[in-house]
């Protein structure tokens, strides 16, 4: 019996060994990283797009995240596009694949673009759809073709005005304002067509004369004739209309008929006027000369002379006789027609408010013909966005005007620039607006509303800052500070 139990417990005690040996690990099998793209094909039409999805399984064989450097492309961009979200867009008919693309594995899509046939079209674009009479505004065209894509403008548009007595347009798309009212503007190529209705607004300024020449000189005896040119209450040069009456200070010196032909009679001076209505007259200056004594006296400049509030400019006298020999030593007297506005000493002229006068030197009974000095406020652009050039304020026949210069020019890359007269250059608020900046070069003039959209009077010294700015995006693209 003892040999039996010794038996069953050694092999007890095998058993347990046995039983209790840890088994072996098993291996992990690994797979392929692997993309798969869906649908494998699709369609679309050109213009319109399609999204593909795509699933990432990694080396377990186990879905997960798209790793953020997976890349999509096309075969050819011509055909279709895609971007980085999958979104595949019809640009052509053909047929290309889509492809996606982790470190060295690739997936893979068709994807047939079919034509789409739409009318073509054209877009008539207008920055502004009011024009004044006399100004001008630039329209531009954008064309659609068939497949709905927006391509050059082919040759051969026309563009034409419902009524050239209110707007023309020529084939540039530049409209110029005629009279007030309101019009269609079109653009046609064969058979397609835009419009766009423009208003006309009146600008309402003051009716004026210009008589030319200035001053003339005649001998005893002779004869002068003198022109006139009539602009309308919209600044428009127009046929002078009947009822002008022409008139002489003295006709002992010399007389002037209906038809502005001027006789000498004795030697002096004397002025003509030419009058409509009694309100708008112009004048010009007559010396009659009998010998070669002094005959007229020019003054340099002889037109118009502009200056600042308290500055100061120069202007030359010179005395000729009739046949243009000049003649020296002239002691000249000088005189303003008001001297509350400039004053003139020694041909110095200084400006002491902002307004017109005219200045004028004599010797010997003969003055030249006036000079026309107007007293404005002005400045230069500080550069911004390429800015530069002078801009100023300034009082015309009772009509305030704000001019750029010759070299004034300004950014053309952003749309619709308008120019303010404003309390601040970093915003509108409160301001005046002028004018829509149409022309980005050169100088224009453009006269100042009355009054501001507050219903506040416009003056000359209302506002510190002459402004362009962007008004669709905002922003300030050059200004003036104005003295």
């Amino acid at each position: 019996m003892l040999k039996i139990s010794s038996i069953l417990i050694s092999l007890s005690f095998l058993c347990v060994v046995s039983c209790t040996k840890k088994a072996p690990d098993t291996p992990v099998t690994t797979v392929p990283e692997r993309l798969e793209i869906s649908p494998a094909t699709t369609s679309i039409a050109v213009g319109s797009n399609t999204t593909f999805s795509v699933k990432f399984f990694n080396t377990l064989g186990v879905e997960a995240s798209l790793p953020a450097n997976a890349v999509w492309s096309t075969a050819d961009n011509a055909i279709a596009t895609i971007n980085q979200q999958g979104v595949v867009t019809g640009v052509a008919a053909g047929q290309t694949t889509v492809k996606i693309t982790y470190n060295s594995i690739v997936a893979t899509a068709l994807v047939t673009v079919t034509a789409t046939t739409v009318p073509e079209r054209l877009v008539i674009v207008a920055a502004t759809n009011s024009v004044a009479a006399a100004s001008t505004i630039t329209l531009t065209l954008t064309y659609f073709n068939n497949m709905g894509v927006q391509t050059a403008v082919p040759a051969g548009v026309i563009w034409s005005s419902t009524n050239n007595s209110i707007a023309t347009v020529n084939q540039q798309g530049v409209v110029t304002g005629v009279a007030a009212g309101q019009v269609n503007i079109n653009a046609t190529l064969n058979t397609i067509m835009a419009t766009v209705l423009i208003t006309v607004t009146n600008p309402n300024v003051p009716e004026r004369l210009e008589v030319s020449p200035g001053a003339a000189s005649v001998a005893t005896g002779t004869t002068a004739s003198f022109t006139l040119t009539y602009y309308n209450n919209m600044g428009v040069a127009a046929p002078v209309p009947p009822g002008i009456v022409w008139s002489s200070a003295n006709n002992s010196i010399a007389t002037v008929s209906q038809q502005g032909v001027v006789t000498g009679v004795a030697a002096g001076q004397t002025t003509v006027k030419a009058t409509l209505n009694t309100a708008v007259f112009t004048t010009a200056t007559v010396t009659v000369t009998a010998n070669a004594q002094l005959a007229t006296i020019t003054l340099n400049p002889s037109s118009l002379l502009e200056v600042n509030l308290n500055q100061s400019s120069a202007v030359t006298a010179t005395g000729m006789a009739s046949d243009g020999t000049i003649i020296n030593g002239l002691n000249f007297t000088w005189a303003s027609s008001n001297n509350n506005i400039v004053a003139v000493n020694n041909g110095l002229v200084q400006g002491l408010a902002y307004g017109t006068a005219n200045i004028t030197a004599t010797a010997a009974s003969i003055s030249s013909p006036p000079l026309m000095v107007q007293v404005v406020r002005s400045g230069t652009f500080n550069g911004a966005f390429n800015s530069m050039g002078q801009a100023k304020l300034k009082i015309e026949n009772g009509v305030l005007k704000l001019e750029t210069s010759s070299n004034f020019s300004v950014s053309t890359g952003a749309p619709d620039l308008r120019i303010y007269l404003s309390n601040s250059t970093g915003n509108i608020t409160n301001s005046v607006e002028v004018a829509t900046l149409n022309m980005r070069s050169g100088a224009q003039s453009w006269a100042v509303p009355v009054t501001n959209n507050q219903g506040q009077p416009v003056t000359i010294t209302t506002y510190p800052f002459v402004l362009v700015w962007c008004r669709q995006f905002g922003g300030n693209y050059g200004h003036v500070v104005l003295p």
